[in-house]
């Protein structure tokens, strides 16, 4: 029990293919290759234009800075458990203040003593909650935002036609 986060991107893959008009559509190879093995004529009878896919791309376990920051930036300031669309945007600046409170404009590790304020001057204060975990600004804050920063960079990387969605659950 406790904060579990997750970042997942998704992707929609149509059905059809229209280049030779709506009378001549083909099957696009993508969409049958998604389709389970055991059932490929699982949308046979259905009106289904195409596919959603969706996969994890990150995950943080009582990381309630980082779930802070999600609620205020995307998630109009209301923590209910909802899936938040992300753009590319946010995660930018996610990893950016992650790095401001990590180190200081010459690239060193910015000390304990100083974690506190640097965060809150950046956005990036812990917040207490329902098994939140911990608000102290010790090795398991500086861990969180290291993984952040990890995982925007990969996230970031992945090829635009994928909207990414932040959920939290208690």
């Amino acid at each position: 029990m406790g904060l579990d986060q997750y970042l997942t991107a998704k992707k929609y893959v149509a059905k059809w293919n229209y280049d030779g008009g709506f009378d001549n559509r083909v099957i696009t190879q993508e969409f049958q290759d998604l389709l389970p093995m055991d059932t490929p004529d699982i949308t046979r009878y259905g009106s289904a234009a195409g596919i959603t896919i969706e996969y994890p791309v990150g995950y943080w376990r009582k990381a309630n800075a980082i779930h802070n920051y999600f609620v205020h930036n995307v998630g109009e300031d209301v923590d209910d458990c909802r899936e938040m669309y992300v753009h590319r945007d946010v995660l930018v600046d996610l990893r950016d203040r992650c790095m401001e409170v990590l180190y200081d404009s010459f690239g060193k590790a910015n000390t304990s003593d100083r974690m506190e304020e640097m965060a809150k001057e950046v956005g990036l204060e812990t917040v207490s909650g329902f098994f939140f975990g911990d608000t102290e600004y010790g090795d398991w804050y500086k861990e969180d935002l290291k993984l952040t920063v990890e995982i925007c960079d990969f996230v970031l990387a992945l090829p635009e036609e994928y909207s990414l969605h932040y959920q939290a659950s208690w």
